[in-house]
């Protein structure tokens, strides 16, 4: 059936409105587009640490994490780590926690830099035991290192069993033995500025091979010590000298260093040298050492802790003194608590390059036609002309003649006037040993016509008067005058008791010395000069220093205004001597002031037979009073020897109810011609 156009419209709105209502549309409202989700997930994309999908309203969308977040997926051992951008992306950052893998070498380590893995090598000698090495060398690598041993001798703990090899080290420097410090020997790897340490054990006791310089030596150290800082190896084992004739290690030259003087242990025994300037007197630094204070470039003011320290002796031959420029070395490096010290042990070990000019000390007549002139150092007898010319005299005097002797010059003069005044100048062509000519503000000295000296010998000792208030009678063997004689007690370690003045003596006068006798004057004009009580009529006092003689084992002895012994006499109370009584008694021994010349043909001590009191005079007994008994010189005798003294009480003085001096009595005591 064909339906009318009027029909088919109305059939097409019937059904459009059936279609709005099964849609839910009512009213004829328009419903919209289609919303795109319901949840995230209905939206396109994927989702990660740094962003992901988003449903709001039913719109898709995209979040973002902050910047800076890190992700969850990271690269172990890369040195960085992954964060997000800010907009959905990531980036990489350092992260210097984040270490490489351990590479396997022990001597190299893991770390980061900046983001970059990184390998670097371990401190030099670090131990290690891969590839039959002990420690690291510079490149990395595991090696067998003489260096690493020593190091860690010097890094050990002070103790006793140990066992630290020490394999192929070169012996650098035997030191010797001086004073409380031992002998030993120094020994260092044998690259320059390797570390050393001393090893302070007298060579001549390793008797299966004694070292020396050159020497290739392996050992195992059982104990080290540390004093005054410096570390020393004291007992070793398996000592072995493996080669020998090897050249030292170069010396390391501190001239410019100048970390010397804040670590002296990284020099510590290692084989130095320097130019130095001593800017300091030279102190005692231990028995036969002495010490001063020096500059360098690289210290250029004086500082507690660099010193130049040396044998007296060594000191004294190579007259180094302040002022003087000296190189010193190769030597190792010694030091004392925080102070470095420059040493030098032997005569080679110190070389002056310069030294301030001589200067004029003293002018001293020796004979009636002689002077002779003392230098502050050695003058060289090429500079010295031998017609006396360079020397000119006032008073009258006339230079004849000249000849250099060490740091003297003596000068041939015409007829001198005994006790007159004179003087010496002396020209800047005379020189010292370095070519230093005489400095012209120290150029000239006075000194006195020659006077004949006296010569004296003990007669007499009062030694145990109480408070020190000790006598001692000197006899005048050879007339002359007294001054500057002195009376000391002791011969090698000598204490001086008393001076004598200027004074004329004949042959025959006595000398009384009082010690302890505050007070009292020394006569100089004659014997009665003093009127006091204590004073004898019949002699020349003298009052001598507050030290009293000792009354148990001394030896006093007699000394020249030049240090030349007129006499000396050991004297005991029968107790067992000191070390040094020996000591003093062996030496009037051999200049042949004392008989026996020995004992039994040993040197006489406590032990001997006899024994060193056994041969000396005795003083046992003697009173405590300067009016009692005294050990005395026995008359006619040369009295050198034990058995010319004797202890006795002289007769009563009449002017003041003393004993009077016994040479008084007894006439001149006669020495020996030998003496």
């Amino acid at each position: 059936m064909t339906l009318s156009r009027s029909v088919r419209g109305s059939a097409s709105a019937v059904l459009a409105l059936l279609l709005l209502s099964a849609c839910g549309g009512g009213g004829g409202s328009d419903p919209g587009p289609r919303p795109e989700c319901s949840a995230p997930t209905d939206c396109a994309g994927t989702d990660g640490d740094c962003q992901w999908r988003t449903c709001t309203a039913g719109t898709c969308g995209v979040a973002y994490a902050d910047a800076g977040t890190v992700v969850s997926t990271q690269t172990v051992g890369d040195c960085r780590r992954v964060e997000c951008n800010g907009t959905g992306g990531t980036t990489s950052v350092a992260q210097d926690t984040d270490l490489p893998a351990d590479d396997g070498n022990q001597c190299t380590g893991e770390t980061c830099s900046g983001g970059v893995p990184a390998h670097p090598n371990q401190p030099l000698w670090t131990p290690c035991d891969q590839n039959g090495g002990n420690a690291c060398s510079a490149a990395g690598e595991c090696i067998h290192s003489t260096d690493a041993q020593i190091a860690a001798v010097r890094a050990a703990a002070d103790g006793t069993g140990l066992s630290l090899p020490v394999e192929g080290a070169t012996v650098t420097y035997l030191k010797p033995a001086i004073g409380g410090e031992p002998a030993g020997f120094f020994v260092q790897s044998y690259a320059a500025g390797g570390p050393a340490v001393f090893v302070a054990i007298d060579p001549a006791t390793l008797v299966s091979a004694e070292p020396a310089p050159g020497d290739i030596v392996s050992f195992t150290v059982v104990t080290v010590a540390t004093v005054n800082q410096l570390r020393r190896v004291t007992a070793v084992a398996g000592w072995d000298r493996v080669g020998s004739g090897q050249a030292l290690p170069a010396a390391q030259d501190v001239s410019n260093d100048a970390s010397i003087i804040s670590a002296p242990g990284d020099l510590e025994s290692e084989l130095v040298t320097a130019v130095v300037t001593v800017a300091s007197i030279f102190s005692p630094a231990g028995s036969g050492m002495s010490a001063a204070f020096v500059v360098t470039n690289g210290v250029p003011a004086m500082h507690a802790n660099l010193e130049l320290r040396v044998d007296e002796a060594v000191r004294a031959a190579a007259e180094v003194a302040p002022g003087c420029r000296v190189r010193v070395g190769p030597t190792p490096l010694w030091r004392f608590d925080a102070t470095a010290q420059l040493s030098a042990w032997y005569a080679g070990d110190l070389e002056p390059w310069s030294c301030p000019a001589p200067r004029v000390v003293s002018a001293v007549a020796l004979s009636a036609d002689s002077v002779e002139i003392s230098f502050d150092r050695r003058i060289a007898p090429a500079s010295v002309a031998i017609d006396g010319s360079q020397f000119a005299l006032s008073g009258g005097l006339v230079a004849v003649g000249a000849a250099a002797f060490d740091t003297t010059v003596v000068v041939t003069t015409s007829a001198q006037t005994p006790g007159a005044s004179y003087g010496v100048t002396v020209a800047p062509t005379v020189r010292d040993l370095l070519g230093n000519g005489v400095d012209g503000a120290a150029n000239g000295a006075a000194f006195e016509g020659y006077r004949v000296p006296a010569v004296l010998a003990i007669s007499e000792v009062n030694p145990n008067i109480p408070g020190g208030a000790d006598l001692a009678e000197l006899r005048v063997v050879t007339a002359g005058w007294g001054e500057g004689i002195t009376f000391e007690s002791g011969a090698v370690s000598r204490a001086r008791l008393a001076t004598l003045p200027r004074v004329e003596l004949a042959e025959g006068d006595l000398v009384v010395v009082h010690l302890n006798a505050a007070g009292l004057p020394t006569e100089l004009a004659s014997k009665t000069q003093c009127g006091a009580a204590a004073c004898y009529p019949d002699a020349w006092d003298v009052t001598g220093g507050l030290t009293g003689i000792s009354d148990k084992n001394a030896v006093l002895s007699v000394w020249s205004a030049r240090g030349v012994l007129l006499d000396a006499v050991p004297f005991s109370d029968g107790t067992i001597p000191s070390s040094q009584f020996a000591t003093d008694l062996q030496d009037i021994q051999a200049r042949g002031f004392w008989l026996p010349a020995d004992c039994g043909g040993a040197l006489c001590t406590a032990g001997s037979t006899p024994t060193a009191v056994d041969v000396s005079a005795s003083w046992a007994g003697v009173d405590p009073s300067a009016v009692g008994s005294s050990v005395q010189w026995r008359p006619g005798t040369a009295g050198d020897q034990a058995a010319d003294w004797t202890v006795d009480r002289g007769p009563a003085d009449a002017r003041h109810g003393e004993r009077p001096v016994t040479a008084a009595r007894y006439g001149p005591r006669s020495r020996s011609a030998s003496r």
